[in-house]
């Protein structure tokens, strides 16, 4: 329900804050007083585009707010999906700024005005004898439709399990489009593996290998200096050993003497030892060491494997060339799992669109079961307006795919006179007609669940005497279910308001502006006369005016 209206700098509007009530609200005023500004403004806040020309003082922004108190599920459901704060009423703030930039907020939260278009949908129904949004949109009718069949609960869970298979067809679409990056990726990792696998890598080999091919390069000069080396050590006549061995028996002779001869000779004796010990390795090598052409062949050919593989890969070591190989092996097997993801999602995909296909075949189902009595409905209610040969034909059909409402696509068709076939509304149907029906319509198909707001801007065009009155009945039976505001001209219409407001201009600083304000019963009166007659001193006029308030 539209608890409060608050609209600045807009048009005529310099500044005004209206509070409406349930039930049944008329909008009454002169032509030309301003009455269809207000709706103007409201528009705003149904998303409608900003244009600069409405700004009162044009070097001032425009405001308009509107509060909402409401219990619907599917706008809570609404504004968690869209990530905005819930509060337990609802601020809809609009503003336009002189340089024409408009932002919209919803409790404090920017929002675009795709999504405040589709949240105030939710709130407002907005009909004039020119604008028919949710009579000829083909939405608007399916959710007037639901709102008589009470598929809410259904078209809730329904709408759930709709958003995780859209969800999850967007996680397939993201896992194909890795799959095409990959397959073009993989055959060249694929080849890079292999040749890194067929190395037979071997952490720290390419050290060995150099060191060993440093040996084989100056086999020769070892081989010779350890041959010197062993020809010192152990000669016969004049070796090192042969010395030290003398000289660790003259030792020995006096070492009885003194113990400092007796370190002497310890002392001697381990280099002795020592000696030996390098003597006999000398001579185990020396003869192991021998060049090895193939063997040098071998060795180079390998180093040469290894050192153009770092080139090609940029890297330092045969270690980082065994970890670049590991990686591309970890992303070899990523896209394997890429498969097993893709089936994983596809298998999820089939069973919640099996799930999804049930759920809509029952909503279609809700919604067929009702269609006859709706039917019946309308062109009982039309014919209580004086259009007795009217028809009214819902068509619903399924459709080859799943949205957002199911599988249904739904069409009210509509013939105001015998002999004429029924045909699409818009197309079909008259201003008066039109006007007709489409308060028909609300009446019927609101009847069965209680609505945010329902706007009739003059819908009263064509109708008089006793089908104004009745008019103003269905108006009055519809406000006992719901919040109705609507502008009329019609004092018949008028007279069955709950809360009556007049529409008025008035004149601040040489300027006009127009305002609103609530009237109490004897202003009422006094309005009604004035639209009775042109003159609020009538007692015919007075009279009837009283009559119609009771």
């Amino acid at each position: 329900m539209l608890k409060k209206l608050t609209i600045q700098n807009y048009a005529l509007i310099k500044e005004l804050e209206l509070s409406f009530s349930d039930g049944l609200n008329i909008i009454t005023g002169e032509t030309g007083a301003g009455k269809s500004i207000i709706i103007g403004a409201l528009g705003l806040i149904l998303g409608n585009r900003a244009d600069v020309n409405v700004l009162n003082a044009k070097d001032e922004k425009c405001v308009v707010e509107a509060i909402f108190d409401f219990q619907n599920e599917q706008i809570k459901a609404f504004l968690k999906s869209n990530e905005i704060d819930k509060e337990d009423i609802l601020l809809i703030r609009r503003q336009i700024n002189p340089q024409g930039k408009s932002r919209a907020f919803v409790n404090d939260t920017p929002v675009k005005l795709p999504v405040l278009r589709e949240l105030s949908g939710l709130l407002i129904d907005v009909n004039s004898q020119f604008q028919t949004f949710s009579l000829n949109d083909t939405s608007s009718q399916l959710r007037l439709l639901d709102d008589f069949a009470g598929v809410s609960e259904n078209l809730v869970k329904y709408q759930k399990l709709y958003t995780e298979y859209n969800s999850l067809n967007r996680k397939l679409i993201s896992i194909e489009d890795r799959e095409r990056k990959a397959k073009i990726e993989q055959d060249f990792l694929q080849f890079q593996f292999n040749e890194l696998e067929q190395a037979n890598l071997i952490p720290g080999e390419q050290i060995r290998i150099e060191e060993e091919l440093e040996l084989l390069n100056h086999a020769e000069e070892i081989k010779k200096c350890l041959y010197e080396v062993d020809s010192l050590l152990q000669s016969e006549d004049d070796g090192s050993l042969e010395k030290v061995s003398s000289s660790l028996n003259s030792l020995q002779t006096i070492s009885l003497y003194n113990d400092n001869y007796k370190q002497l000779f310890t002392r001697l004796n381990e280099v002795y030892i020592e000696l030996q010990d390098i003597a006999q390795e000398v001579d185990s090598i020396k003869n192991n060491v021998e060049f090895d052409p193939l063997r040098l062949d071998e060795l180079g050919n390998r180093i040469d494997l290894l050192n153009r593989l770092q080139q090609k890969h940029i890297k330092k070591s045969d270690i980082e060339l065994i970890s670049l190989k590991d990686h591309i092996e970890n992303q070899l097997l990523s896209f394997s799992q890429i498969e097993e993801d893709k089936s994983h999602i596809h298998k999820k995909i089939a069973i919640i669109f099996d799930k999804l296909i049930i759920q809509a075949d029952e909503i279609h189902e809700l919604r067929w079961q009702v269609i006859n009595d709706v039917q019946k409905q309308v062109e009982n209610n039309l014919s209580s307006l004086g259009m007795n040969s009217a028809r009214f034909v819902i068509d619903l059909d399924k459709q080859n795919k799943l949205t957002n409402t199911g599988i249904d696509s739904v069409n009210f068709l509509f013939s105001a006179n015998k002999g004429i076939e029924v045909g699409a509304i818009s197309k079909i149907a008259s201003g008066g007609e039109l006007s007709r029906l489409m308060l028909t319509l609300k009446y019927v198909l609101t009847s069965k669940k209680l609505l945010s707001t329902i706007i009739f801007d003059e819908i009263d065009t064509g109708v008089s005497g006793d089908i104004a009155n009745k008019v103003g009945d269905m108006m009055k039976l519809m406000g006992k279910k719901m919040q109705i505001i609507a502008i009329t001209h019609l004092p018949q219409i008028a007279g069955k308001a709950k809360s009556h407001y007049k529409v008025f201009k008035k004149e601040l600083n040489q300027r006009t502006y127009s305002s609103i304000r609530l009237l109490n019963n004897d202003e009422r009166v006094e309005e009604l006369s004035i639209m009775i007659s042109g003159n609020k001193k009538s007692k015919a006029a007075t009279a009837t005016a009283r009559e119609l308030m009771n």
